[in-house]
């Protein structure tokens, strides 16, 4: 193998490495923003299922007192019943005294309605309390882990950049700059072996004759294909894994 692929195969694996980490540092950054979203989504959603509470709350109180008033002009109503002269007057407390009874019914249906979508509604505001403060525990964890991960990335990323410039001083420029040129069109290696007539970059045939050449000669030789870098390796013998 020519001696500056094989300094490129190294100066690949330093950049892999540093793409991996950062790529692992942005996976865990994007599982946080999932869980902030659901944190927020589900925050707003408990804020508003608590106002809806805060009003019903005030709709029963309102309706309790409704209520008692109602109680305490049948009570009224009642007692005049008892004193009445004529039967003019008694008729028409007797309707007075009926409507009352009505609207009772009616405003304890009410009551007892607004009871049940508030027992509902506590429900639901308990249960969106417990999953909101599940996903803050969730967030506090992924952040601790983040944060833990992106320390170590950091001292293992500065380690590789100081591998790796040191390898670049010894390879000539025009040789990075077809590697860098590669690496900006096909993301991942830019450099891969062919074998038994295979770019493994692309998985394409080679040409039979570049195939052949690529095994004896020093010169730098690409996938006609996908245009990467190739280096020859025997084909595993059988049963190797």
């Amino acid at each position: 193998m020519d001696p500056q692929i094989k300094l490129l195969r190294q100066l690949q694996e330093y950049d892999l490495e540093i793409y991996e980490i950062n790529q692992t540092t942005e996976r865990l950054r994007e599982t946080l923003d999932e869980l902030v979203t659901a944190h927020d989504g589900l925050r707003e959603n408990l804020n508003a299922q608590k106002a809806q509470l805060d009003d019903t709350r005030r709709l029963m109180r309102e309706k309790e007192i409704e209520l008692e008033e109602n109680n305490d002009r049948y009570n009224q109503s009642k007692i005049k019943l008892n004193q009445v002269a004529n039967t003019k007057q008694y008729n028409a407390l007797e309707k007075e005294l009926d409507t009352y009874k009505k609207l009772r019914i009616q405003l304890e249906e009410e009551r007892d309605t607004l009871r049940e979508n508030l027992e509902a509604f506590q429900s639901d505001v308990d249960d969106k309390a417990r999953k909101t403060a599940e996903i803050e525990s969730q967030i506090a964890e992924e952040q601790g882990a983040i944060d833990k991960e992106s320390q170590a990335s950091s001292v293992r990323i500065a380690q590789l950049e100081i591998e790796r410039d040191k390898l670049r001083s010894d390879i000539p420029k025009q040789l990075i700059r077809q590697y860098e040129f590669i690496q900006a069109r096909r993301p991942g290696a830019a450099v891969v072996a062919a074998v038994n007539g295979t770019c493994t970059g692309c998985n394409m045939k080679m040409p039979h004759q570049l195939f052949n050449e690529l095994q004896i000669s020093s010169k730098m030789i690409k996938c006609p294909n996908c245009q990467r870098i190739l280096f020859f390796q025997p084909a595993p013998e059988n049963g190797a894994a």
